[in-house]
Parts: structure tokens; sequence; C-alpha cells
């Protein structure tokens, strides 16, 4: 006892670095080498009665062995091992993984992290465990697909488990109903039954400790958490795993965590061939939502970088920049943004044809679906690229609250980073061709209206319409008062408040191609269409 008592004395002196000092078994050997009755085993028995008495105990250190310490008050041994059973039974293998920290096991990218993690900002991949599997899968099952991928990764804390825990998995990936979950088994390193002890140990001192000596309590928790934290975690990262889909239910075998890094974004790219989310060289900030996005939608528009973007074209549009209607040069077809160009300006034109004008929703929510655009600064920028032709004079800006004004590079970036920041207000590109233009400002003129105040045809004819009622008389009753021949342009306004859609749009244009000819048919009609001329 006096040996123990003097070695674990030197050993707080020297705060436990030098290791001869550690009352083990191993060592107590040592000090009585050379003596009959002690050498050998021999103290080592003592010691272990002297444990049985409540005299002494054991604590954990590393490398899966024990030192010998003076126990504070009798029973003491008792005390640590009913923590050692509690602890046994209550540490649940879903408590393991989240107390270890596993679901950010992969140290995902900034890509993956974008397409893969479970909550923004966390690179976490949901966990599961054989007690929670089913449920957690079914939550996922649910949720919309489109350019976000969804994964479990799954832990098991002993071989039988893992054992089991696979054969559950490798049925739920043949289920159709979770086609569109990604499993990633982790299960050929389960924590095992030494590691496992070891984090008992040192768990059950944190415990013991707890309230008599608080700063060996946290060292105590500390070790037990590294046990979890760094040596399992460390394990799983450099082990076997197997991802596993619906489209490849054999799974993929792979040596690391490195190796399960490259198979999703093969998952991505197969979904998803023209993302540009792993071009070499891009940065954090440009793969997530930041208060940059609409300057991000700028740059892509003025095609001049600058802040979270600033030399980002050279990483993901170096040959299409700054080239005039790319999409058409021979030697630039056929890149990715070539071709997705050619699909965003038919989207636009059939919208324009149909209804005169498109959402900025309708043109991302396109990208997003069908290329994969995710919300982020890069999605930002590539959106304005892809835009910057619509963000000039011959369009202009709507939305949902009947602001109208004209179209600006400045607008357009905004209508962008508003809707990719998810604040999706409705808001539209309104096409206007030089006959929709003179239909415009001839409508705004002749009808008092502020300028810039109508977008859309069908706008424009709800417009006309207020201003119609205002008038005292019919307005067919101005054909009586018309001296300088232009009632006919009356009757065709008279033709548009009653139409709608695309009839209301080919009415305007009507009425624009007569502006046109005759630009100063507005001063004509604004002295014709006052309340006087109706009494």
């Amino acid at each position: 006892l006096k040996a123990i008592l003097i070695m674990q004395a030197i050993d707080q002196r020297l705060s436990g670095t030098i290791d001869l000092f550690k009352a083990t078994e191993q060592n107590l050997s040592y000090v009585f080498e050379g003596i009959p009755d002690l050498e050998g085993t021999k103290s080592a028995n003592i010691a272990k009665i002297l444990k049985g008495k409540g005299i002494l105990v054991s604590k954990p250190i590393s490398g899966g062995r024990y030192a010998y310490a003076a126990a504070v008050l009798a029973g003491d041994q008792a005390k640590i091992d009913n923590h050692k059973k509690d602890i046994r039974q209550n540490s649940t293998t879903s408590k393991l993984v989240m107390e270890g920290e596993l679901s950010t096991v992969l140290s995902l990218s900034p890509a993956l992290r974008l397409r893969f993690e479970s909550d923004p900002g966390t690179g976490k991949i949901t966990p599961v465990t054989a007690a929670d599997f089913t449920r957690t899968i079914n939550s996922l099952r649910d949720r919309a697909v489109g350019w976000k991928f969804q994964a479990v990764i799954a832990f098991a804390k002993d071989e039988v488990e893992a054992t089991i825990f696979r054969k559950t998995l490798r049925t739920a990936v043949a289920d159709k109903q979770y086609e569109n979950i990604v499993f990633i088994d982790a299960l050929s390193t389960p924590l095992g039954s030494e590691a496992f002890e070891q984090y008992v140990d040192f768990s059950a001192m944190a415990m013991y400790y707890q309230g008599s000596n608080n700063t060996a309590s946290r060292e105590s928790s500390d070790k037990a958490k590294r046990v979890l934290t760094q040596d399992w975690k460390n394990r799983i990262y450099n082990g076997q795993f197997v991802v596993y889909t619906y489209a490849n239910q054999e799974g993929e075998k792979l040596g690391n965590g490195q190796g399960v890094a490259s198979v999703l974004q093969t998952i991505v790219t197969n979904k998803f061939p023209y993302v540009f989310d792993f071009a070499k060289n891009l940065t954090e900030s440009q793969l997530k939502i930041t208060p940059g996005m609409k300057q991000s939608a700028r740059s892509g528009i003025s095609q001049t970088t600058s802040g979270v973007v600033g030399g980002l074209e050279k990483h993901v549009l170096p040959t299409a920049w700054k080239i005039d209607r790319y999409w058409e040069n021979p030697s630039t077809t056929s890149l990715p943004i070539s071709k997705i160009k050619v699909e965003v300006d038919k989207r636009i034109e059939v919208a324009f044809a149909r209804d005169g004008q498109i959402s900025i929703g309708e043109i991302y929510d396109f990208l997003e679906e069908t290329y994969g655009f995710a919300p982020c600064n890069l999605s930002s920028f590539i959106s304005g690229f892809l835009l910057k032709e619509y963000g000039s004079e011959s369009f202009r800006y709507s939305d949902s609250s009947g602001t109208h004004e004209q179209m600006t590079q400045d607008k357009l970036a905004e209508m962008l980073g508003n809707y990719i920041g998810k604040s999706p207000k409705p808001t539209y590109i309104v096409k206007m061709t030089a006959d929709e233009k003179a239909f415009y400002e001839l409508t705004e003129k002749a009808w008092s209206m502020p300028t810039n105040s109508c977008s859309s045809a069908g706008q424009a004819a709800i417009a006309v319409s207020v201003k119609m009622r205002g008038l005292n008389l019919p307005v067919w009753c101005l054909e009586e008062v018309d001296t300088v021949g232009i009632f006919d342009v009356v009757q065709k306004y008279i033709e548009l408040v009653q139409k709608e859609g695309k009839e209301a749009h080919t009415k305007a244009v009507e009425i624009g191609k007569i502006a046109s000819v005759k630009p100063s048919i507005a001063d004509s009609l604004l002295t014709l269409l006052t309340s006087e001329n109706c009494q």
C-alpha cells in the first residue's frame, strides 16, 4: 500500500508524464523485483486484495491498462462498479454515435456538404443505428427530391449488432420507396467490446470523481469522449465502407472515407452532369448562401467579378466568359453552359409567346430541377450569366404587388438574389419588342398614367379599363368629337379591355404598330381622351 501511495503521489506531481510511476501491475513488479515475497505477480495479487476490501480502486489509463490508487472513502470501488453497470445499460448505440460526433466522420468538401449535409452548415450526414433506422429513413423518404440528396450513414456497437443491422439495411436498399436515399454502411468498423469497456471505465471514473475532484472528473470525461470522437471515429474513417443506392444494390466497397467522397460526387454528377460545384479552387463561401447573393448575380450579369465570386469565372466559365453569343459560337456550343443557355432561352421564349412575361421563379426552378442548381453564390453567379441578355431596356420588371419599371442589370440581380436567397416574392421579366414598347409608351401618355406603370398587356388592359370608367360617358361617344381620325385606335383599346392573355397581347401589339408608324398619335389621343369630350 505504501508503494502505491508513493507512486500515486509522484505521478500526480509529474502530471502523469512518466509512465513508470503509474501503479500498474507491471510497474509494481518492477518495484519489488528481487524481493522474494513480493516479486513477480505477488505484489499485484496483494493490490487486488486491497481493491476487493475497498482500500484501493483501479483507474483506467491508456492502452487498456489500469493503475491502482487509494480510495477516497471505503467502498469506493463498489460505487465505481455500480457506475459502470449503469453506463453499460444506458449506453445505446445511438447515444454513443451522438457523443462520438460520428455524423461528421466523412469530412465532406464544401461541394458535398451543399448536397448531402443533413443540417445546413454542419457537414453532418444523418446517422442511423439499428434502433432508429426505419423511423429515420421513413422521414427522409417523404422529403422533396431536387438538387438535394438524402443520405444516411450506419453505425454499430459490436460485430453481432453490425451483422444483423446490415441485413436490415440491404433490405431497405432494395425497396423502391427508398430509391432516393443513399445508404452508407460503416458497419465494418463497430466500436468493439474492448473500446466500449474503455469508454465505460473512463465514464465511471468521471462520475466517481464528480464533486470531490472535478479536475479528475473532467479529465476522465474527456478520455471517455476521446475513445469515441478520436479512436473510434478515426478507425471508421480509415476502415471499409460500402455505399448502396437503389441503382447499385450490391453496393460499392471503399477502403476509406476519401473513397466515399468520390462515390458521392459521382452520384451527384450522374444525376446532374452539368453541375459546376466540383470545379477546382471554389471557396466555401461560393458554395453557400451569404448576404452577397445579389452581388454574385450582378457579377454574372455584368461579367465583372468581385466580392465572394471574385475570379470565379476563371474556374467555371473560362472559355465562355465575355464571348458574344457563346451558345452559338462553334468553338463553345458544346460547353455545358451553352447547352443550358439554349434550353433556358427556349423556355423563356415559350413563356413570352404565351404570356408576354416569365417569372424569375419559373426560370430558376427549371435550372434547379433540370440541372441541379443549388442555393448558393455559385448558382446566383451562373444564373446571372445565363440571363444577362435580359437585363436591358428591351425588357421590363414587374412583381406581384403591381410594381412596374424598366429592367436593368441591378434589378435583374436583385430578382435572382432574392429568389435564390429564399425571399421569393413573385417577380417577372416582361418581354418588350419595339412595337410593345411603343404600345406601353402610348398607353401611359394617352391615358395619363405614370411612366413605366405598364409592364404587360393584361395589366395595361386593366389600367385602361379603370381610366375608361372614370370618364362620364361610354368611350365610343368620342367618335362624334374625333376631328383628326384617330377613333380607330380608341376602338382597339375598347377591344383590348375585353381580352385576356395571348389575345390581349396580340391586340396590344396591333396598337403598338400604329404608334410606331405615327408617333404623334399619343398627343392627339391625350387631347381626345378627356371627361369634357364625353359630356
